[in-house]
């Protein structure tokens, strides 16, 4: 194989590299805002559910638990976590697709088109990635 082709394959593989670590990033992120949403949620029902003596002793904890349950999922949906993280799902197995087409070729059969079109594949995989979001941590 040629130097372009190499460097091509490598960049590839080292894409579907930093992708894996931006959705695994992404994927604990969702994990985390869910549990939280979860133990809301069941504080919630046990306090609703609880015996009481006045019907106002709960008013406050009540808003309090349902302001907190809003403010994760404002942040949950603000942040779009669910949606990067099948973003950076698809980017992986993108990568990886076009690393395997390129590591199958012979080498004395890659022409220039192939390599023309393998590069405009890879082009275009880039501007779908959200770069802001692999490196933020």
């Amino acid at each position: 194989m040629d130097e372009r082709t190499i460097k091509l394959l490598d960049k590839c593989e080292a894409m579907s590299l930093l992708c894996t670590k931006a959705s695994s990033h992404w994927s604990f992120i969702k994990f985390l805002f869910q549990i939280t949403r979860i133990l809301t949620s069941s504080i919630m029902c046990i306090w609703n559910s609880s015996e009481r003596d006045g019907e106002n002793s709960m008013k406050i904890p009540n808003v309090v638990v349902n302001g907190w349950s809003v403010v994760i999922m404002s942040l949950q949906d603000n942040l779009k976590v669910s949606e990067k993280v099948e973003l950076f799902k698809n980017l992986i197995n993108q990568y990886l697709v076009l690393a395997h087409a390129i590591g199958a070729l012979e080498p004395d059969t890659i022409t220039r088109e192939m390599m023309r079109n393998f590069t405009e594949k890879y082009d275009g995989f880039q501007t779908q990635g959200l770069f802001e979001d692999i490196f933020r941590k």
